[in-house]
């Protein structure tokens, strides 16, 4: 039922950016997929509150951003070029089907949820853990969302409040809330191979779309190599 519901979900999606020629719809869905997933998968209301909460944040926070932004994001244009007349076949492919294999991968964890009745002390420290992870993406968000809206420093670096401390604090609390579910999901019946959720989000986030393109980003902006000398990359630390 999951796949099922899952493929519905991603064949409406690439069907609608078709549409609308913004691939970049995908960002918006993939905090929703989780949320299908979970709900198809468990029971347990903790684990169905945390997806909840992290999934809808995330989608409502992009979502705002996709309606503000007329022009589809220029990480997709890119692939639109490389494309040529391949693109629907290419958006059909490397973008929502590779989507929804890497939410499924994410989504190991939820597959073997333990009940809540099942919870041991582990469990609830994973949720703890997620939670630290969450609040930490929601300040980092927060803080960057004032720092672009302040004409004042508009066009500059972000290094206000946990920015100060890492070059990256929301993807930091990405991976770490990911770090937590997955702690939350263990049991004696857990299978290995559920370890392959945090380590592919955390591999996606410090090596393919998530650090890499962002300081490919900020390269551009003056005092950038000042920035990176003094400032964590990722993990939040005092400066050097």
């Amino acid at each position: 039922m999951v796949f099922k519901s899952l493929a519905v979900f991603y064949l409406i999606g690439f069907l609608t950016a078709t549409k609308l020629k913004r691939n970049d719809l995908a960002d918006v869905m993939w905090g929703l997929a989780f949320i299908i997933i979970a709900f198809n998968l468990t029971s347990n209301p903790i684990a169905l509150t945390m997806v909840s909460a992290w999934g809808l944040r995330l989608s409502i926070h992009i979502g705002l951003r996709f309606l503000k932004h007329n022009n589809e994001d220029q990480r997709y244009k890119s692939f639109r070029e490389k494309w040529g007349k391949w693109q629907a076949l290419g958006s059909f492919f490397q973008v929502f089907l590779l989507q929804s294999v890497l939410s499924i991968i994410v989504s190991l964890p939820i597959f073997y949820y333990p009940s809540i009745s099942d919870f041991n002390t582990l469990n609830y420290l994973g949720c703890f853990i997620f939670l630290i992870g969450f609040v930490i993406e929601l300040i980092a968000d927060k803080q960057l969302k004032d720092f672009i809206k302040n004409s004042k420093t508009k066009g500059g670096l972000c290094k206000i409040g946990l920015w100060n401390y890492s070059r990256h604090p929301n993807y930091f609390g990405e991976v770490l809330l990911w770090i937590g579910f997955y702690i939350s999901s263990l049991s004696q019946n857990t299978p290995l191979i559920t370890i392959l959720g945090p380590l592919t989000i955390s591999f996606l986030i410090l090596k393919v779309s998530g650090v890499p393109m962002t300081e490919k980003f900020m390269e551009k902006r003056k005092g950038f190599k000042e920035y990176k000398k003094t400032t964590s990359k990722f993990i939040p630390w005092f400066k050097k």
